[in-house]
């Protein structure tokens, strides 16, 4: 599904919750997808910058909740003592969640969970193996959600295609790809 507008958004059919994160993808401006660096040979690099990528996208996330809204938006949380504990080891930190609170397990109150990645990243799909973990806990996040940034949904797919190690259809997991403004979704199950 291709996204371009608010009234694409409203046209769909999905949660509240779900239409706030591609509005906020949208939202976004290309200025916080990259950034300029100076290389060793004093050449001007454009690379993108995907930690200031998932604050914006938290900025633009929150600016979009209600006051009274129960659910919190968390970045990069380190959930210490509580349910995070039970991936044996496995270092995971997502980069936004969005539930009840720290501790709480309930599947209806742990509403997302969202990786992101940069499609120059070499590890661009090692966020797959991070979601299929966490879902193996038995956290019941009613949505497993990779964001990849610089790919059409095409060439992501054709990405994983290639990479046969991961097994996406056993996954259940939702794709967003947002490439020169556009944003699209697909369930990959």
């Amino acid at each position: 599904m291709v996204v371009s507008s608010q009234t694409d958004i409203e046209k769909i059919h999905e949660e509240d919750y779900f239409k706030k994160l591609l509005q906020a993808l949208l939202n976004i401006q290309g200025k916080y997808e990259t950034f300029v660096t100076l290389d060793t040979s004093d050449t001007y690099k454009i690379q993108r910058a995907e930690r200031v990528f998932a604050y914006e996208l938290y900025h633009q996330y929150r600016c979009l909740m209600h006051n009274t809204d129960q659910m919190i938006l968390n970045g990069e949380l380190y959930k210490d003592t509580s349910i995070f504990d039970k991936l044996n080891g496995f270092k995971c930190y997502p980069d936004l969640v969005l539930h009840s609170d720290y501790t709480e397990t309930s599947p209806i109150l742990q509403y997302f969970i969202c990786e992101i990645k940069m499609a120059h990243n070499p590890n661009l799909l090692s966020d797959f193996t991070k979601l299929q973990k966490i879902k193996q806990t038995g956290l019941k996040f009613k949505y497993n959600i990779f964001i990849c940034l610089g790919l059409s949904m095409q060439e992501l797919k054709q990405k994983l295609s290639e990479q046969q190690k991961y097994v996406v259809h056993e996954m259940d997991i939702v794709c967003i790809c947002k490439k020169n403004g556009v944003v699209e979704y697909s369930y990959l199950n």
